[in-house]
């Protein structure tokens, strides 16, 4: 959102959803918006299988993925790297991020009163086939 703010770009709140971290939700929420008079012709999602259940919705559409709508995910499991087309996702240090969970757990221990601390993790984007153009109107 923050992104968008910056860009000059007002999100509209009609293309966001909310939805439980799974394939099937992701599905039904991305059949919602595509049913919109002016449906998206891209997704950024939560995680990986919400982004695989938006490719889903798209080729029961008969959409083409990147070619009509694209994808991105977030987290790289295994099955973005796989699924046709393979997902554009956000990879996360998993273990640079337990790392540091452990390190600030164990700085603020006993500490009830100290301030919040704040991590900046530096992530990868993962170019795969399920982005490309926007679609021309």
């Amino acid at each position: 959102m923050a992104a968008l703010r910056d860009a000059g770009i007002r999100p509209d709140r009609e293309l966001i959803r909310s939805v439980a971290f799974q394939t099937e939700p992701a599905r039904r929420a991305a059949h919602a918006l595509l049913d919109l008079w002016d449906p998206p012709t891209a997704f950024v999602t939560g995680n990986d299988l919400q982004g695989l259940g938006v490719i889903e919705a798209c080729a029961e559409r008969g959409l083409r993925v990147p070619g009509d709508v694209s994808v991105v995910g977030f987290d790289d499991i295994d099955a973005a790297g796989s699924a046709a087309p393979a997902l554009t996702t956000v990879r996360q240090p998993f273990e640079d991020m337990a790392a540091e969970t452990i390190r600030v757990l164990g700085a603020v221990t006993g500490e009830p009163d100290r301030a919040p601390i704040r991590l900046d993790m530096p992530v990868d984007l993962v170019i795969r086939k399920s982005t490309g153009p926007a679609r021309r109107g």
